[in-house]
Formats: C-alpha cells, sequence, structure tokens
C-alpha cells in the first residue's frame, strides 16, 4: 500500500462515525502521529469527516475543540487553515 492511499484511509469509530487518520490521531492528542501525517504530506484542510466540508470539521478548528494546544501549533506552523 503506498504511502499516500495509508494516510487518506478512513477510520470508524464504535458508533459508525468516519474520520480521516488525522482526525482520529487529533481526537486522541496524539502529537507524534499528527506530526507523521503532517511530514508525510496529509492535506492539513481536508475535513476529516469524508462526509462533511463544513469549517468546524477541517484539521484546525477541530484540534481547537480538544484544546490540543502542541496539535494546533503544529497545524498552524503545517500552514492549517482555520
Amino acid at each position: 500500500m503506498s504511502t499516500e492511499k495509508l494516510i487518506d484511509c478512513i477510520c470508524a469509530d464504535t458508533s459508525g462515525c468516519q474520520y480521516t487518520l488525522l482526525g482520529e490521531a487529533i481526537f486522541k492528542e496524539d502529537l507524534e502521529v499528527v506530526r507523521l501525517l503532517v511530514e508525510g504530506g496529509v492535506d492539513i484542510n481536508k475535513p476529516i469527516r469524508p462526509s462533511s466540508d463544513a469549517a468546524y470539521f477541517r484539521p484546525l478548528p477541530y484540534a481547537k475543540r480538544w484544546k490540543s494546544v502542541d496539535i494546533v501549533k503544529l497545524l498552524k506552523d503545517a500552514g492549517a487553515k482555520a
């Protein structure tokens, strides 16, 4: 499997909600995984829920909602849009 396909894979939680791998890493506040995804070329402005393009579901606002200060800084430094 190519890195691009892995970065864009979709995860589903126990309730059936689907999120991108980046969205799942933000939710779990896993800074290292977020860093690896950003360095690997993940689209940091792509909605983290494939079924929604609402601004709330972009990575930076989502990280802000969870008050993930280090992740917010990482995403901002990488050029993520609010």
